[in-house]
């Protein structure tokens, strides 16, 4: 005890104490620190960025709308403050989970040190666990949900129809803005999320006075039909609704809107709120907004919008129809520049033009003048809105038509469709450029969809049969030509189509028989195809050696083909008339095929038409050409710079045929490439040179059918062994 002053009695005084040592208290920084805060705060937002980059990859795949990646970007930033919350209260010990020690606690814990890798470990794997597992579990229900994952469609099941409108406007001329209106309340609903709308392709069939709504709805799968109709007198409208729940056969509800055309676009919005109310169908917040768009505040400028729109139906329009509706966009987008809609339609209409004078006469100045003038248009679009629907549809139609660019506009198309599932005119136009792209199960897949529920489309149904025919799917093609039989009886070339292809697949002598008899005796009348019956004699007529008869019809054919080209070459018809050639030859008609061959090399040097799928690389051409002018040398030259040339091109709709081609002028030139190049098309997705098309064909590849290896395949395969014998190829050279 130290000793200090005495007391008054002498005892000694005691010193006092020493003050206590007080203990710094960390600061917050250093708190967040310690509790390995800022370890799980970072590991979360790089895997959250990184969660970011993966949904806007993956949920569009997945045909997730818009709101999922809304809904991934709020579950990311609502689990930010609660990782942080989590890192500050509890750490990972020996012990598994525990609240964080306090600084005065953890001092005093000697497992310290060798526990703080499995603490800096544990706080990195908390930030990253919590984003990643919520996500996952999200992408799991919005993919495996039913009818979530199909890319093009809604979630909903609730299904409706809206059917053309009836226009009651005493001046028929506005009629235009009764199919307006109805457009665009189609487009309005169309874009609703709980609902599945049938397309106004499937629909506007079913218009007329007395529709039979059981009938309409069994077929389109659809549960309510809306029934409507417009009525204009200068600025004042009355439009009429009704909702039909089909299945009670009630009207759920019907009301008449009497309006001002300034109030248009708000009556549309109210019209499809009233539907949705009605069918129980959920507004999401995204549905909201597009409700709440206004296209523009200009009632003049949506008049003249609506009225250069109405009559652009169908795929080749009048130049009269195409320079109305410019001079009417033209004045919309003066009235208010920030149209986008009216740019967007500008657009379309100048590629549309382009495309018509390109086909007439490509040297024109005009083509150049329509294709410049269709890129501003799409500029300016793109410029106001460039995620705006009717943007993406021209953005696609443009790609599509006047520069080509298949890839851009299956990306423009893709991005439209998932705006509004049931365009099927974006539909169809993607189709074909996936086509073009070589992704033809693409674009099969998206026909069949549009088929299924419009199946009176023509370029539908003529592309469908296309492309099931160019991948040898031919056993597919007998039930839609059965169906199309159905609803149109009176289309009797569609018996021939059916029976050729059963021949094809089954390749029985019988069963061409019957196809045979049916050439014959089914008469042609106003509703058919009579190429139809021209192709099925031409085939006829060279498996029985009559060839003159098959000379008639090609010629017909050939005129056929040919018109309309203008002065642009197409290597398809040349390539026929050389494969016509060698059949004059065969028949000692030398003259004649020497005048095929001299004008057929003039067409090789004409200008090609990119627009055309029948375009393709008139280098294939050339080698049969040569062969049949009695340049042989030059001839395998040519064919072996074609091979050459084909083997470094990316897969494509025109590298598939090419290849075709290159087997007919392979059999003639260099017999010994003909199967190699036969055996390699078989591995194409695209097949436009099969078995069964060589062996229903054997005249057109005389060399092939004589190799060894080809009879044992086709002996091996056994359907056409009967019918070639019969026609007197004996396949006598199989090894």
């Amino acid at each position: 005890m130290a000793v200090g002053d005495m007391d008054s009695n002498g005892n000694p005084q005691d010193s006092p104490p020493p003050p206590a040592q007080k203990r710094d208290t960390p600061g917050l920084f250093s708190e967040l620190k310690r509790r390995k805060v800022f370890r799980s705060a970072g590991a979360y937002l790089v895997v959250a960025w990184l969660i970011l980059q993966v949904a806007s990859i993956l949920l569009p795949t997945f045909g997730v709308p818009a709101w999922g990646m809304r809904m991934v970007v709020i579950m990311l930033a609502t689990g930010f403050p609660l990782v942080v919350l989590l890192a500050w209260v509890y750490e990972l010990s020996p012990d598994g989970v525990r609240r964080t020690l306090s600084a005065e606690e953890e001092s005093n814990d000697p497992s310290l040190p060798e526990n703080s890798l499995r603490r800096n470990l544990a706080a990195f794997g908390l930030g990253a666990a919590i984003p990643t597992t919520v996500f996952m579990v999200f992408l799991l229900i919005v993919v495996f949900l039913p009818g979530d994952g199909d890319p093009g469609k809604r979630g909903s099941e609730i299904g409706i129809a809206v059917l053309p409108f009836t226009n009651l406007t005493s001046d028929e001329a506005n009629g235009f803005f009764s199919a307006g209106m109805y457009d665009d309340l189609l487009t309005q609903l169309s874009r609703i999320g709980d609902l599945a709308v049938a397309s106004k392709s499937a629909v506007r069939y079913y218009s007329g006075d007395a529709p039979d709504l059981a009938l309409i709805a069994e077929e389109l799968q659809v549960q309510y039909i809306v029934e409507g109709s417009v009525q204009r007198d200068g600025d004042d409208l009355r439009v009429s609704v009704q909702l039909t729940e089909v299945a009670s056969d009630r009207h759920v509800w019907a009301e008449n809107f009497d309006r001002r055309m300034e109030n248009i676009f708000a009556l549309q919005s109210e019209i499809s709120r009233e539907i949705a109310r009605h069918v129980k169908a959920r507004l999401s917040p995204e549905d909201e907004a597009v409700l709440k768009q206004v296209p523009t505040e200009v009632v003049a400028a949506y008049d003249a919008y609506l009225r250069a729109r109405n009559p652009l139906v169908g795929f080749w329009v009048g130049f009269d129809v195409l320079a109305e509706s410019q001079k009417q966009l033209e004045f919309a987008t003066m009235a208010d520049p920030e149209f986008v809609e009216a740019w967007a339609m500008l657009a379309v209409v100048h590629s549309r033009r382009y495309m018509q004078l390109f086909n007439m006469d490509q040297k024109q100045p005009a083509v150049a003048e329509a294709a410049e003038a269709a890129r501003a248009a799409l500029d300016r679009a793109r410029q106001l809105d460039p995620e705006n629907l009717s943007t993406l549809r021209a953005e696609g139609f443009h790609a599509f038509i006047v520069t080509n660019d298949f890839m851009l506009g299956s990306r423009s198309l893709d991005k439209a469709l998932q705006l509004v599932p049931n365009d099927t005119e974006s539909m169809s136009m993607l189709a074909y450029c996936y086509r073009r792209l070589g992704q033809i199960d693409k674009a099969i897949e998206i026909l069949e969809e549009i088929y299924a529920v419009a199946p009176d489309e023509p370029f539908v149904f003529g592309s469908l049969i296309s492309n099931l025919h160019d991948t040898a799917q031919y056993s597919r093609l007998i039930p839609i030509y059965d169906r199309a039989l159905k609803r149109f009886p009176e289309r009797s070339h569609y018996i021939l189509e059916k029976l050729y292809y059963t021949f094809l697949v089954s390749g029985s002598i019988d069963d061409f028989r019957a196809y045979e008899k049916a050439l014959q005796e089914i008469p042609i009348t106003e509703s058919c195809d009579p190429a139809s019956w021209r192709r099925g004699r031409m085939t006829v007529a060279m498996l029985n050696g009559e060839f003159d008869a098959y000379a008639e019809d090609w010629k017909i054919k050939w005129e056929n083909h040919h018109r309309g080209h203008g002065d642009w070459v197409c290597p398809l018809q040349v390539n026929e008339e050389a494969n016509h050639a060698a059949l004059l030859l065969l028949q000692g008609r030398e003259s004649e095929a020497q005048e095929i061959l001299t004008e057929s090399f003039h067409n090789i040097t004409l200008p090609t038409n990119p627009l055309a799928a029948c375009t393709f690389d008139t280098a294939m051409i050339r080698p049969k050409l040569h062969y049949m002018m009695n340049n042989r040398q030059a001839a395998r030259d040519d064919l072996d710079y074609a091979i050459r040339k084909l083997e470094s091109k990316p897969d494509s709709l025109l590298k598939f045929i090419e290849k075709a081609v290159l087997v007919e002028a392979a059999d003639m030139i260099a017999p010994d490439l003909a199967y190699s190049l036969f055996l390699d098309i078989q591995q194409d997705t695209i097949r436009m040179v099969t078995l069964e098309i060589v062996c229903a064909n054997p005249w057109s590849y005389p060399h092939l059918m004589d190799n060894p290896k080809f009879q044992k395949q086709v002996l091996a395969d056994g359907r056409y062994v009967e019918f070639l014998r019969t026609f007197g190829f004996h396949l006598d050279k199989a090894t």
